[in-house]
């Protein structure tokens, strides 16, 4: 039986080579697991072309079976999942094999996989009471030494960069039982609290699991502070009104996007300054960029601010498949699939020429240093 215990925790390791299991354990606070399981149970070999087979074990709890193709040094293999929920959190076991193992040794994994058991606290959303005041269906919470003043600074702030988001994506991420959290602190020491010792503490923390943001008071227009608040804000209501299936260029392109126009306190085409000083040239398409690595990186992640400014503002075309991108991507049973659908089919390297032509129209806020 595998057991696991304590704080949020997760395991990994390499693809296995010939005659070995790997096991991938991950504790996921909070994390939409119904709805992982129910977008990997609609997996169909026509949605992944990258696997050669799936296979749905309907057991209690029903497994998917991946049987990927070989990739340069990697063998034929299958990548199993499960997932488990319990008291609002929950355990993601993921087996790795050898695809000439998986007949001789399904029984056995699907075994293990059904001892799963997740012993853990129910997870609270804050610690104590701190009861939320409910506004514009966000809920709010001021700390020790918060003032109600700053807290409805904080309030003007989050309504004014989540509107456009909501115009935009659409209100899914909203709920009156369950709202958004916005915990107001006055310092980023008291964010520990919530989410324990870690190296370096923020002035604004997301906790998209959790449907949670931290944040200190307002620091002032043109502040990094402003641009973490927009930053985090759209982090956490495309976790939410996209179920968990986002793509990573997407989420890092609206991220920026929200970041830039919080900071600036102003739509497209403004920029901080010191944005527009770092901005690299345009070099990859959008699939290009879809197939970097490290999109938190400098350069990958302007170019997906690129891409997702000219989804928003650029010709009908672009605003037009984005469009069907977004409503599309609700359904879809995983990230990645829905933009080779309705983006990658578009001509590549005018996209990137249009991408590159709207982004010259950027310009600093007048009459202000930053």
């Amino acid at each position: 039986m595998l057991r696991m215990r304590g704080p949020s925790t997760a395991q990994s390791a390499p693809w296995p080579g010939d005659g070995e299991v790997f096991v991938h354990v991950a504790l996921l606070d909070g994390a939409c697991l119904p709805v992982a399981q129910a977008r990997m149970e609609s997996i169909s070999g026509a949605d992944v072309p990258f696997n050669e087979s799936v296979e749905l074990c309907r057991t209690a709890p029903p497994l998917v079976a991946l049987r990927m193709k070989a990739d340069g040094k990697k063998p034929r293999r299958v990548l199993v999942t499960v997932y488990r929920s319990v008291h609002g959190r929950g355990l993601l076991v993921t087996f790795r094999l050898p695809a000439g193992q998986w007949l001789a040794i399904r029984p056995e994994l699907i075994r293990v996989a059904q001892s799963v058991v997740v012993r853990c606290d129910p997870l609270p959303r804050a610690p104590g009471e701190r009861p939320l005041l409910l506004k514009d269906r966000v809920g709010y919470s001021a700390g020790p030494s918060v003032t109600s003043v700053q807290l409805a600074a904080i309030q003007r702030l989050v309504q004014g960069i989540a509107g456009p988001l909501t115009r935009l994506h659409g209100a899914a991420w909203t709920s009156v039982s369950d709202p958004l959290a916005v915990y107001v602190n006055a310092n980023p020491v008291q964010h520990v609290a919530f989410i324990g010792a870690v190296q370096e503490l923020l002035d604004v923390q997301s906790l998209p699991n959790r449907a949670t943001i931290l944040t200190v008071p307002d620091r002032g227009l043109g502040s990094p502070m402003w641009r973490d608040l927009g930053e985090a804000i759209a982090r956490v209501i495309l976790h939410l009104d996209y179920e968990c299936v986002a793509d990573p260029w997407m989420a890092y392109g609206e991220q920026a996007v929200a970041g830039m126009a919080a900071q600036t306190g102003r739509p497209f085409p403004y920029a901080p300054r010191s944005v527009l000083a770092e901005l690299p040239p345009i070099q990859w398409t959008l699939q290009e960029l879809t197939k970097q690595q490290k999109l938190h990186d400098a350069v990958p992640n302007a170019h997906c601010l690129y891409y997702v400014l000219l989804f928003h503002h650029g010709p009908s075309e672009y605003r037009k498949a984005y469009a069907a991108f977004r409503a599309a991507l609700r359904d879809a049973p995983g990230p990645g699939l829905t933009t080779a659908k309705h983006l990658f089919v578009l001509d590549q390297a005018k996209m990137r020429s249009a991408a590159a032509k709207l982004v010259k129209r950027l310009r600093p806020v007048p009459g202000v240093k930053w």
